[in-house]
């Protein structure tokens, strides 16, 4: 496991590692790209894992357009809003 990649949840604010708008987080995936809802809650270690590594949905508004985009979760960091 990769102990300093960061876990996401649903909720969390997160941007693309190389810059861009701030998103939500609304859904996070399985590696395989399965929705498992248990993984945004889930406090075991592989819970934590899929957290770290599997597809995460992020949602954000750019000129007063909604956005919904899944982003490999290596691809984003967590920021303060």
């Amino acid at each position: 496991m990769n102990e300093s990649a960061p876990e996401f949840s649903v909720g969390d604010v997160v941007a693309l590692k190389s810059g861009g708008p701030q998103m939500t987080v609304v859904d996070v995936f399985e590696p395989d790209g399965t929705l498992n809802d248990e993984i945004g809650r889930g406090a075991d270690p592989v819970c934590a894992e899929l957290r770290r590594r599997g597809p995460i949905t992020c949602r954000w508004f750019h000129e007063g357009k909604l956005h919904d985009v899944r982003f490999s979760a290596v691809s984003l960091v967590k920021v303060q809003p």
